[in-house]
């Protein structure tokens, strides 16, 4: 069954859900509210489904609109790339940027760049999805964000990868631990230490897992973390040695601890941009790309971790 629906009903979609409401999304899309209520409800008919859970203060997308929203965002990229319409200079100053990231990238680099990006393109919007490895995958290839910043080792066969820098293991201890009375810590040194690792269902700790077997070391992972400011209070109060990349800890605060180079072998990972094999981006998000594979991090590859 083929459906009557008109492109403006989409961008109406699409318009709420980044707004939260439909008042904003009306002023945005410069029309009544009335009359976005009813360009919503009308699409709803034809869909023959609900698209929107509506109270007095808050919208919240159904199940079925959950489940279009993807391939709402990747028909209106693939029409507007289609028929010029980014090619006009006020619009391709303004729109959104959508972004999948693991959770370090916004604990280090990416909101410097998002700023940096916001001053020059005021008009521009972002929207982070910070997740795991495995979900900034899935945001790429169901259309929800633009592109991903994770790592090698956690990519897919229907994206393509490009490098941006290498991200090394490192310890954080108590600055009274005696480990950091060398400059870098072997990994050996901390087979009889109780350690702090992220979750094991986290690409993070598969890849350090993985890496570790290659080369016959066996650690104690005692504990387990989701988050970094878990993992630091968890540190300070002395229960263990934490290791997690390098990039997690550089805007950490470190008054009362240390992070030290671990080597014996030196791991790594290689974080940088994925994105749908083929995908054609408007010039706005091809705008933050340029930003984001010429910042400073990447020519300087892993970052400064001097306290």
């Amino acid at each position: 069954m083929s459906l009557n629906f008109e492109l403006q009903d989409l961008r109406a979609f699409v318009a709420i859900v980044d707004l939260g409401s439909f008042r904003k999304a009306s002023e945005a899309l410069n029309i009544s509210q009335p009359a976005l209520t009813r360009r919503i409800k009308a699409f709803e008919y034809k869909l023959a489904n609900q698209l929107f859970e509506r109270s007095t203060r808050h919208v919240f997308l159904t199940n079925v609109g959950r489940e279009l929203e993807p391939t709402i965002r990747r028909t209106l990229s693939e029409i507007d790339e289609q028929f010029g319409v980014i090619s006009d200079s006020a619009y391709f100053r303004s729109g959104l940027v959508s972004i999948a990231c693991v959770p370090t990238s916004m604990v280090s680099f990416l909101p410097k760049l998002i700023g940096q990006f916001h001053t020059e393109y005021p008009k521009a919007s972002f929207r982070v999805l910070d997740s795991s490895s495995t979900h900034v995958i899935e945001s790429v290839l169901n259309g929800s964000a633009d592109f991903g910043v994770t790592f090698m080792g956690q990519t897919d066969g229907q994206v393509d990868f490009i490098p941006l820098f290498d991200d090394e293991f490192v310890a954080l201890t108590r600055k009274d631990d005696p480990l950091v009375e060398n400059p870098s810590i072997a990994w050996s040194q901390l087979a009889t230490r109780q350690l702090i690792g992220v979750n094991r269902s986290s690409g993070n700790r598969t890849l350090l897992d993985a890496s570790l077997a290659k080369e016959g070391l066996k650690l104690n992972w005692a504990h387990e973390v989701n988050h970094l400011s878990a993992a630091i209070g968890l540190v300070q109060h002395g229960v263990g040695v934490s290791v997690l990349p390098g990039l997690a800890y550089v805007d950490a605060p470190m008054d009362d601890l240390c992070i030290t180079p671990l080597v014996a072998p030196t791991l790594s990972r290689t974080l940088g941009i994925i994105q749908r094999k083929g995908a054609r981006h408007g010039r706005l998000v091809n705008a933050f790309l340029d930003l984001l594979k010429s910042s400073p991090i990447v020519d300087a590859g892993q970052p400064d971790l001097a306290k």
